[in-house]
């Protein structure tokens, strides 16, 4: 007869090291400020195991992220991939604002690969950083970041034009603005490299260009694309300005403020993957 043991020993310790997980994690956050973390706190408690974490995200509440801990960083001889079998180099941090040091750090693997690593993995430029930019390509995604840097960024402050490697791109916001977003990407026929990428970055930056041009204060542009942000999976969202009421509904399409509707294209609502709607 096979013994089963391995198998439950296995569980136990991924079971053990997630609940050591959420421990340390909650224990992380008082010291970095966050003092108000009723809601962080139940919502992590909420999940039972890693595996509903990672397959539940998408539910209504804050989204997490994991940080290496300094001392498990500055210790390791090459940045390595994170695993579920090392979770005690980890806490789990909840993306609000918060003033946290230098105490954790988060790395971005799918920017920048390391150790251990395929072939379709290479380093960037052996981790070292270039002042150089391939010629222009009409790119939805680096539209994207340009447009949102763009447009919530102090009108005093835009040190767009002066790179001559973001001219083109600068140029390609502002006639979203003033002409539209799916005219300007038919025009210059933005793409990328999968269909589901450019259904959702059309609906984030027609939304974009609408409170744009119905003129928001800048800071609350800035709220409204951080919540937009974070709680993916929320369906209405609610706001009392100084503007009036404001209720955005994105997967209908629909910006409402005191009783007036503006549309957009709807945001897509699919069954599963990283821009998932399930609530």
């Amino acid at each position: 007869m096979e013994s089963t043991t391995e198998p439950s020993s296995s569980n136990n310790r991924n079971q053990d090291g997630w609940n050591s997980l959420i421990t340390r994690s909650m224990g992380a956050w008082d010291p970095l400020g966050r003092t108000e973390g009723n809601l962080e706190k139940s919502s992590l408690e909420s999940w039972s195991n890693l595996d509903d974490f990672l397959l539940e995200t998408s539910r209504p509440g804050p989204m997490f992220w994991f940080f290496q801990t300094r001392e498990a960083f500055l210790t390791q001889k090459t940045m390595t991939k994170w695993s579920r079998d090392n979770l005690d180099s980890y806490i789990l941090l909840p993306a609000t604002n918060s003033g946290y040091q230098w105490l954790y750090i988060w790395i971005d693997w799918t920017c920048a690969p390391q150790e251990p690593r395929t072939e379709t993995e290479p380093l960037i430029r052996n981790a070292g950083f270039v002042w150089h930019y391939p010629p222009f390509e009409a790119r939805l995604w680096i539209l994207f970041e340009v447009a949102e840097f763009h447009l919530t960024s102090d009108p005093d402050y835009d040190p767009l034009e002066a790179f001559e490697h973001m001219e083109e791109f600068a140029a390609h916001v502002k006639e979203m603005v003033k002409f539209g977003v799916q005219r300007t990407l038919e025009k210059y026929k933005y793409r990328c490299s999968y269909p589901r990428d450019k259904e959702f970055i059309t609906s984030w930056l027609e939304l974009l260009v609408l409170l744009v041009n119905l003129e928001f204060d800048i800071y609350l542009l800035r709220q409204f694309m951080d919540i937009l942000t974070w709680f993916t999976g929320t369906q209405k969202m609610v706001w009392v300005t100084t503007r009036g009421i404001v209720e955005l509904q994105k997967f209908e399409g629909t910006l409402t403020i005191n009783g007036h509707q503006h549309t957009f294209t709807p945001f897509p609502q699919w069954n599963d993957g990283k821009y998932s709607g399930k609530t």
